[in-house]
């Protein structure tokens, strides 16, 4: 363990956006191996030595995952909570240089839900260049002993420098304690309003004398690169996220701070990735473009009209004078619920590409009607409403899984809630 003094300061955690990486041996044994992150554009991170060779690789991101047993053997992830990473979306440098050991990726949806983690877990890291603070902080899941075996612990320590080698290699020092299967944890900074991650975790030193741990810095601008063009990797993105402390040029580490620059900003057919949030602000289109919400709700416009969904089908946008509130999907859709698992309430989202009758309504696995949460004509836009777990009457309904069913003109679909109490 790399301890940088004398004792391990490290607490038990439970940051949503972080999550234990596994890998899958020669033999088929899931091994925990690393840490990995979700970041503000839906993208993962963790260290590029993770992910080294053909006999350990980065195969499965799992998160809310339990204490180990108590002589350290590690216990899984709910299979709900475990998602098969996307080998072909893996954007990596793994030269064990401290300034430029990264990698970038995506994960498969859940098969049990439906899910991807930024949808489950409802929880991400923005990222910036920001001179560190004087205290930074480490959320991993290293190794330790007992029930705390890689399992998610935290740790602050001092900043204690920046090393810039090149553009492609700047490093973070700090003496913040960690262990092996830590790399690949963020690099947090907590001193500002929201907390920001400065970097990803990979080198491990502070047990030597002089030496510290370090990480890579946002400063890497091939990691920058990368990062901006998740997850297409050839098509042009511009970003808003009205609540980053550092800004403006538009790419993820400085996004703008209004979706009306982003829109002024992007080219003919670009992106424009929109960070959740309300956005109280009417925008004018004037170009074809691509309107994506890739970590949670976001709202544009005081009207409210303009929504869209982390997993929603993106909204197109092309006309000479739209504004936020006349956002229309392409497709009809109906959004997995969050949270879920719930108690008392989960928001259900949908989207309808035309003016129609909409009716949603839920019902048990005997498939008997128990609440009508819609039965309307309803116009082409995002909608979402609120179950509070009742039926008809207004009686709370007992724990077990209920199906949302919507019907919009010939559209019809499903999805599972699971209320718990």
């Amino acid at each position: 363990m790399d301890i940088c003094g004398p004792t391990d300061d490290r607490i038990s955690s439970d940051d949503s956006a972080v999550g234990r990486i596994l890998t899958i041996n020669i033999y088929g044994d899931s091994l925990a191996w690393c840490t990995g992150w979700i970041v503000s554009n839906g993208a993962h991170l963790t260290a590029g030595h993770c992910d080294s060779d053909s006999t350990y690789n980065i195969d499965i991101l799992e998160f809310n995952v339990p204490a180990s047993n108590s002589d350290g053997t590690i216990n899984f992830a709910d299979p709900d909570d475990q998602y098969a990473i996307n080998r072909s979306t893996i954007r990596k440098s793994f030269t064990y240089i401290p300034g430029d050991d990264w990698a970038v990726f995506d994960c498969y949806a859940n098969s049990n839900t439906g899910l991807k983690p930024v949808q489950a877990q409802q929880a991400f890291h923005r990222m910036s260049r920001l001179d560190p603070g004087s205290t930074l902080r480490l959320t991993g899941y290293g190794g330790d002993s007992q029930q705390a075996n890689n399992t998610q612990q935290t740790a602050t320590g001092p900043y204690v420098g920046t090393t810039f080698v090149s553009s492609s290699n700047v490093s973070h020092y700090y003496d913040i304690d960690e262990s092996a299967r830590s790399s690949g944890s963020p690099i947090l900074d907590t001193s500002g309003p929201i907390t920001i991650a400065l970097g990803v975790h990979n080198d491990s030193r502070c047990d030597r004398p002089g030496l510290h741990n370090s990480g890579t810095s946002f400063d890497n601008d091939n990691l920058e690169s990368i990062l901006n063009k998740f997850p297409g990797y050839h098509i042009t993105r511009v970003y808003a996220d009205k609540d980053h402390p550092d800004g403006e040029d538009g790419g993820v580490l400085q996004p703008y701070d209004t979706v009306q620059e982003a829109v002024n900003e992007v080219s003919t057919g670009g992106i424009v990735s929109i960070v959740k949030g309300y956005y109280n602000e009417t925008m004018t289109i004037s170009k074809a473009m691509t309107i994506t919400a890739p970590v949670g709700m976001v709202t544009i416009g005081a009207s409210g009209l303009g929504k869209l969904l982390a997993g929603d089908p993106v909204a197109s946008a092309s006309t000479s004078e739209d504004t936020a509130g006349s956002l229309i999907p392409t497709s009809f859709s109906l959004s997995p619920a969050y949270p879920n698992p719930f108690n008392p309430n989960t928001t259900i989202n949908y989207a309808l590409k035309e003016d129609v009758r909409a009716t949603l309504k839920v019902y048990d696995l005997l498939g008997r009607e128990v609440r009508v949460l819609v039965y309307e004509h309803q116009p082409a836009a995002y909608h979402s409403v609120v179950w509070d777990g009742r039926d008809r009457a207004g009686r709370p309904l007992p724990s077990g899984i209920y199906i949302a069913r919507l019907v919009a003109g010939d559209f019809v679909a499903g999805i599972k809630m699971v209320l718990l109490k």
